[in-house]
């Protein structure tokens, strides 16, 4: 059955209200913290070379699903109450010796996002969405993946009235390491989602090709224990 597209747009501003209305809370194990850093990215202006920023990212998951695509969510701060995130989609696998890099190369979508606060004491967010290569250390699907971000070129995609751009026409590189969650993982992008959209007050989700998922939305706000 082909399902009108207008109709799945609808589906999921409603599952992305009803999760913001509540109900019942669902309960999961919180996802571990990597002795307090999971990873490093540096932001450059592309055209100046200058390093406009240096972050740290706290709290870490990856999974492959059943296309064996490879997902990887870092967060600073918690998973319901982020300061920045960034996920990482790889839509190719490079291998060592084999596959060739050149500076056209991509293998991966990101989004990067930040949160602030401005002059009324209101939350701002900033979406910068781009494409760059990921290239793995270490074998995909054990517990602790190894990874490097390289020329990875991000633009500010979405954000909130009077958000302040600082990392316009920036290169991203960095080095992370994540920890595979296949169980709990849906719901850490969910809660991350989730904060983008009370921020810009309508759905906005951070990961290509992200569905809603109705059950997670009827099942009410999520609370990471630990958190």
């Amino acid at each position: 059955m082909k399902i009108n597209p207008v109709f799945a747009l609808i589906i999921s501003a409603c599952a992305v209200m009803m999760l913001m209305a509540g109900g019942c809370i669902t309960k999961i194990p919180s996802l571990p913290v990597l002795s307090g850093e999971s990873g490093k990215i540096t932001l450059t202006n592309e055209i100046s070379g200058e390093r406009v920023l240096l972050t740290e990212f706290e709290r870490s998951a990856y999974m492959i699903d059943d296309k064996e695509n490879l997902t990887i969510l870092m967060v600073k701060g918690t998973f319901r109450n982020p300061t920045e995130a960034l996920t990482i989609r790889m839509f190719w696998k490079p291998i060592p010796s084999q596959t060739p890099i050149d500076e056209t190369a991509t293998n991966a979508t990101l989004h990067y996002v930040t949160f602030g606060q401005n002059e009324l004491g209101q939350r701002t967010v900033g979406v910068y969405s781009g494409a760059g290569f990921l290239y793995i250390y270490n074998d995909v699907g054990g517990r602790k993946l190894s990874a490097g971000i390289w020329q990875a070129n991000i633009r500010l995609s979405d954000s909130t009235e009077g958000f302040s751009n600082r990392l316009n026409e920036t290169v991203m590189t960095g080095k992370l390491v994540a920890i595979r969650n296949d169980d709990d993982f849906s719901r850490a992008l969910y809660s991350v989602n989730l904060a983008v959209n009370n921020a810009l007050g309508y759905p906005r989700f951070i990961m290509n090709e992200w569905k809603p998922n109705l059950q997670l939305a009827a099942a009410g706000p999520i609370v990471f224990l630990g958190e």
